[in-house]
């Protein structure tokens, strides 16, 4: 028997493996995943602790004015109270910019939908803000990096009198502006580069902690931004037209 300590929820990003290589030609769909990274311990049969990673993920596509999310989900079918299979499922969820509500698929074929407010979406699968490192950190001692053509590429920010964060790398690039997200635009803003990695080390955690020993192995959380091939580009565009009927249609 496995124990996770703490329980976090493991969802994988559809795609996540794909390649990416950067072309200056403005492609007709752009995609990347979301990932969060998070320490926790995992105690074996006989008590045996080790520290693992779990990732958290989701995958969004820009195409032109609109905007999907490949949202996963873990499902388990029962039969008699007992569980006959598992495994993982992809939902849709799908607006057009600069509106406040979207709609929810479970597949891209379904005809029906569940209607959703954006933030609600957005905060619950990728909100980045918890980070607050705009409110937070925008003027704490830092270390800027810069790549031999001068432009940014990091920056080492060290948080005085912080009780959980030792130090945060911000990862920059210019290149990710295409992609059309931000993990932060007033952090984008204030670099005047486009943020694509938060790399956030914890403080050691004292020897009176259980688990300390192991906590003190792996403390770091992360946030990135990972471009994407774009694959089975019929079914999305198909799935998008289907969409703008459905609104236009919508009494």
């Amino acid at each position: 028997m496995i124990k996770l300590l703490p329980l976090v929820s493991l969802l994988f990003c559809c795609g996540l493996t794909s390649c990416y290589s950067y072309s200056p030609a403005q492609p007709r769909y752009t995609k990347l995943a979301l990932v969060n990274k998070l320490p926790f311990v995992v105690e074996y049969e006989g008590g045996v602790l080790r520290d693992e990673s779990v990732n958290d993920s989701v995958c969004v596509t820009y195409a032109g004015d609109y905007i999907v999310y490949d949202l996963p989900y873990h499902y388990e079918n029962e039969v008699d109270g007992v569980v006959v299979s598992s495994g993982m499922g992809m939902e849709y969820f799908i607006y057009k910019k600069g509106q406040t509500q979207g709609h929810l698929y479970k597949t891209m074929q379904d005809g029906k939908w569940k209607r959703l407010p954006v933030d609600s979406v957005f905060k619950t699968k990728i909100d980045t803000e918890g980070y607050e490192l705009t409110q937070r950190y925008s003027k704490v001692p830092s270390k800027l990096i810069y790549n031999d053509k001068q432009e940014l590429v990091l920056v080492k920010l060290y948080p005085k009198n912080e009780k959980m964060v030792d130090s945060i790398y911000l990862y920059f690039s210019k290149q990710y502006a295409r992609l059309g997200h931000s993990l932060s635009r007033q952090t984008d803003a204030q670099y005047s580069s486009t943020l694509y990695k938060i790399n956030m080390f914890l403080e050691m955690e004292k020897d009176t902690v259980p688990d300390a020993a192991y906590l003190n192995k792996f403390k770091l959380v992360s946030c990135e931004m990972i471009p994407l091939k774009v694959t089975k580009e019929k079914e999305l565009k198909d799935f998008i037209e289907r969409y703008k009927k459905q609104m236009a249609n919508k009494p």
